[in-house]
Order: C-alpha cells, then structure tokens, then sequence
C-alpha cells in the first residue's frame, strides 16, 4: 500500500511540475541593437571651468525603444579642468609648440 501511495505522489508532483513548465516559458524580448553615437555640437564652454558631459542612449522611451539624452556642460569649480577627456594632452601639446614659433 505505501508502495502504491508513494508512486501515486510522486505521480502527482510530476504533473504538478509539467503543468507549471509552459507558464515558466513566458515571452522573451529581443532588444534591437543600439543606436550609433550621435555628434553633437557642443559650443563654447559656459565657463572656464565647465566640462563637456557626453550625450548617452538609454532603453525604455515610449514604446520602449532607445531614447537619446543629450550632452551638456557642466560646472566643476575647477578652472583647469575646463577641457573634455584627452583634449588635455592636445592642448599641452599645441601649447608647446607655441614656444617654437
């Protein structure tokens, strides 16, 4: 008898388990691939010591598609930080040669 019990519950918790596996399945989303970077004009610097913060894409716009937000400066209250990521070395370069002229 225990036997038989035994297989009937294990019996039952298989289908318990098959009868969850399609709901577990659900739908899978495919994210179309980003966007390229966008160029941006960036202007003239507000203040000597503003820096260029790069413009970004991010998921979920309406219809959930990708969203562009926009580059902008911004201050930092350092006035020898004014200039955006590697445009440094140009500059210090450009500032050498002007000891040459």
């Amino acid at each position: 008898m225990r036997k038989i019990m035994r297989s009937a519950l294990w019996g039952l918790c298989a289908l318990f388990v098959l009868e969850l596996l399609p709901g577990c399945a659900g739908t899978m989303y495919i994210r179309p691939a980003q966007p390229p970077r966008r160029v941006e004009d960036r202007g003239r610097p507000p203040s000597e010591s503003a820096v260029w913060i790069d413009g970004s894409w991010r998921w979920g716009g309406h219809g959930g598609g990708w969203v562009w937000t926009s580059g902008h400066w911004k201050e930092t209250g350092r006035k020898d930080r004014g200039l955006h990521r590697g445009q440094q070395k140009k500059q210090d370069k450009h500032d050498q040669g002007r000891g040459h002229e």
